[in-house]
């Protein structure tokens, strides 16, 4: 790289910094009341989730791979609900019910379909 593309780089990197803190505070409210719309009963983690997308965000932006003419709150929201969906994912941290619904509903199951099927042993005879 020359002087000069580096030198643009650093400015680059240095704008995008820039924008990344004059927007943190607005841009982690937007995406905790993402959060908590679609993940009421994870409240708790809603800050957490939020910041770890801002960084990750940051970080796609700072390595260029981020449309440069474009907010980067909607990817910003999307890495964060990524975050939340693994979250519930992991084995460390067992699945609630209610944490599953938003799940349930964004993949467009029926409730008919979560329900448990009959046990066969239970079952009637019919002889």
């Amino acid at each position: 790289m020359s002087s000069g593309s580096e030198d643009e780089e650093r400015q680059r990197q240095q704008a995008v910094r820039l924008q990344f803190g004059e927007h943190a505070g607005e841009w982690g409210r937007k995406v905790m009341a993402a959060l908590r719309t679609a993940y009421p009963s994870l409240r708790d983690y809603w800050e957490e989730i939020a910041q770890e997308a801002h960084e990750r965000t940051l970080r796609v932006w700072l390595e260029g791979r981020g449309e440069p003419d474009r907010s980067p709150l909607p990817y910003m929201k999307r890495v964060a609900r990524n975050i939340t969906v693994d979250a519930l994912r992991s084995p460390e941290r067992p699945l609630e019910d209610e944490a599953l619904l938003p799940l349930v509903e964004e993949r467009g199951l029926h409730q008919r379909d979560l329900l448990t099927p009959p046990d066969p042993v239970l079952r009637p005879c019919s002889r």
